[in-house]
């Protein structure tokens, strides 16, 4: 109880479940979807990066988006662009064209991924 009164008072990336901060989080995130991409091309899935959405319009500031063209059908993250130097040999691309897919299509997308990628 006193964690959520807490949180009233301070900054979105610094409310707490008391063990996490929303910070710590989306650190923990990103990381993970660098080396998810790392593994998906080890497994021969086409990913790339660009600053660019699929519409050509500009990524929001700071950020760029990051596409794994799963068999179950596209996943992308939106990344800080102090993690583009991670991923120097993904191909930086401009005519991408988006799916539409939901949080939880990817969500959904990569679970039915670690279920095929189990069975392999």
């Amino acid at each position: 109880m006193w964690q959520k009164i807490l949180n009233l008072f301070k900054k979105l990336e610094d409310i707490s479940d008391g063990f996490h901060t929303f910070a710590d989080l989306y650190k923990i995130r990103h990381i993970l979807c660098l080396a998810l991409a790392q593994l998906a091309m080890l497994k021969g899935v086409k990913v790339f990066k660009s600053t660019l959405h699929g519409d050509e319009t500009e990524m929001y500031g700071g950020y760029f988006i990051l596409v794994i063209e799963t068999p179950q059908g596209q996943i992308s993250f939106h990344m800080p662009l102090e993690y583009w130097d991670y991923l120097p040999n993904i191909v930086e691309k401009y005519d991408w064209s988006f799916d539409g897919h939901t949080y939880i299509e990817v969500y959904q997308r990569i679970l039915l991924w670690v279920v095929d990628l189990a069975n392999d």
